[in-house]
């Protein structure tokens, strides 16, 4: 996470494996009917087949989506700009709206290890449950779970790789990913944002000579409360809700 820096441009890298999140221009919805969903899921579909980019996991809310991705030849800003660009110029005319529909552009977290692959998978499925959407996962439609899970065929996404890190066997691979999904992330915050946040606390307790660790809590005298208000602040000023700021200092 950098702070009061310039844009870094994203870096190619095929192969890699990617979680990729945009959201409606102040929150507002970006799926307004069941032909929207479709549209896009057709469509996200359509252009990572023609770039090469291969979807991992996907899961659309009203007001943003979630995809796991890997890279391919092709830059993912390069497959995703025709989806979002014809998506929104679609979204506006048949809802009678102007401007920009997406927040900004897509962010796209790098993600280095099985472990954290495993994280952001289970955190992009059960944000239908999070949000209150729906009482189990297997009933937001809008998911590729339903795929994972056997409930349906494989065609939104490609299962093999994420299911491998469970069992070499579809059937041991999607029962342990089941129980998986009944588990909560360890720490609640969303997984691929731990690093960078890691990292800022790091920086603000070298700062005011902290030992490690610190931030966390609610306690401590006037000095650390200073030094978590500006850690909160800058990671506030950084695009991290509150909600999960919160989570990670436990507080």
């Amino acid at each position: 996470m950098y702070i009061g820096m310039a844009r870094k441009p994203r870096i190619h890298a095929p192969g890699s494996i990617r979680h990729l999140i945009s959201r409606g221009n102040s929150h507002q919805d970006i799926f307004e009917a069941a032909e929207e969903f479709l549209e896009f899921t057709a469509s996200f579909g359509e252009a990572a087949k023609k770039g090469g980019m291969q979807p991992l996991s996907l899961t659309l809310m009203p007001n943003h989506w979630h995809a796991l991705v890997k890279e391919g030849p092709i830059p993912i800003g390069e497959v995703l700009q025709s989806v979002l660009t014809k998506f929104a110029m679609r979204s506006n005319r048949r809802n009678g709206r102007d401007g920009h529909l997406f927040q900004g552009r897509y962010k796209a977290y790098l993600i280095d290890s099985d472990a954290k692959a495993k994280e952001v998978f289970r955190y992009i499925h059960k944000n239908p449950l999070r949000a209150k959407l729906v009482e189990d996962v297997s009933q937001w439609p809008w998911s590729s779970h339903r795929e994972y899970a056997g409930l349906e065929p494989e065609t939104t996404v490609s299962t093999a790789f994420l299911l491998s890190l469970f069992a070499d066997d579809k059937p041991t691979a999607q029962k342990r990913y089941l129980e998986f999904m009944k588990q909560d992330s360890p720490k609640g915050v969303r997984p691929d944002m731990v690093p960078a946040l890691d990292a800022l606390a790091r920086q603000v307790e070298q700062y005011e000579a902290f030992p490690p660790g610190t931030l966390s809590g609610d306690g401590g005298d006037s000095e650390i409360r200073r030094a978590r208000h500006r850690f909160i602040r800058l990671a506030v000023k950084a695009g991290v809700r509150p909600v999960d700021i919160a989570a990670y200092l436990h507080i």
